[in-house]
């Protein structure tokens, strides 16, 4: 087995965008992705990240509020953690409610095991 993953870093700028995080290969095993929030997002309202893909838009990380520092934490598992069969490119959004925010940084971390001969 072959270990990888997909870091993607969200700023202010990516604002309610899709980025598009990588695509993941068939016969790979998804495992529970990280999120680093360095410096907290202040839209005034509510700042959250989500990790999924084109069907569904929480398959890898539920929603998880960033409008605070956070060293290091998990995303709640999505429905799609696990084997995956076919691949699929996965998508993370940054979305914000209130005012245009000012400041925000964060790291998002999704890893994977590549399983040859499946």
């Amino acid at each position: 087995m072959t270990y990888s993953y997909f870091v993607r870093k969200v700023g202010i700028v990516n604002r309610n965008t899709d980025i598009v995080m990588g695509v993941l290969p068939a016969n790979a095993i998804i495992l529970n992705p990280y999120l680093s929030v360095p410096t907290a997002f202040n839209s005034g309202g509510a700042d959250t990240i989500i990790i999924g893909n084109s069907t569904n838009n929480d398959a890898y990380g539920e929603t998880k509020t960033v409008s605070a520092i956070i060293t290091l934490a998990n995303f709640t598992a999505g429905a799609e953690i696990g084997f995956l069969a076919a691949g699929k490119k996965v998508l993370l959004r940054y979305t914000s409610t209130g005012g245009a925010p000012t400041a925000g940084a964060a790291i998002v971390i999704l890893p994977f095991l590549l399983v040859p001969g499946l």
